[in-house]
């Protein structure tokens, strides 16, 4: 994006915001939730998601590539893990249930109005998110030249 900016770590999403709705940095980056309601009484102005897609929980803040920021596109997102060698009829009625609560019409709705998408997918779906998040990161990383 051609920005001269310094990264200024914080332990957690609270600290973050408050630095920036006192005006001690004058831009973060942080989840959607943690700042919807800022966003909503005035006292942030979101310039962008940088999710694929607007949320439908707050349409009207655009994309980073609406916004005019191309191809910078990232999202946050959690998953259930069980360790290794965890039974395959356990993790089969864990992800039956967990598609089922997260599927359930009140709950999805209020995933929504946090400004979560709710997807539900199986294993294999998540096995491959991960794998193409490692390879998308690694190729940054590389690009960046960025050294552990």
């Amino acid at each position: 994006m051609g920005l001269d900016m310094t990264h200024i770590p914080f332990k957690g999403a609270g600290p973050a915001v408050q630095s920036v709705v006192s005006g001690e940095i004058a831009i973060g980056c942080t989840t959607l939730p943690a700042v919807k309601e800022l966003v909503r009484g005035g006292l942030l102005r979101a310039l962008a998601v940088t999710s694929a897609q607007r949320f439908a929980s707050s349409a009207q803040i655009p994309t980073v590539g609406e916004a005019g920021f191309g191809d910078q596109e990232s999202s946050t997102w959690q998953a259930l893990m069980a360790p290794a060698g965890t039974p395959a009829a356990i993790l089969s009625f864990l992800q039956r249930e967990v598609v089922s609560i997260v599927n359930a019409p009140g709950a999805r709705e209020q995933l929504i109005e946090l400004g979560f998408t709710a997807i539900g997918s199986t294993s294999a779906q998540l096995s491959q998110q991960i794998q193409s998040e490692i390879e998308r990161w690694r190729r940054v990383i590389q690009a960046a030249r960025i050294e552990a």
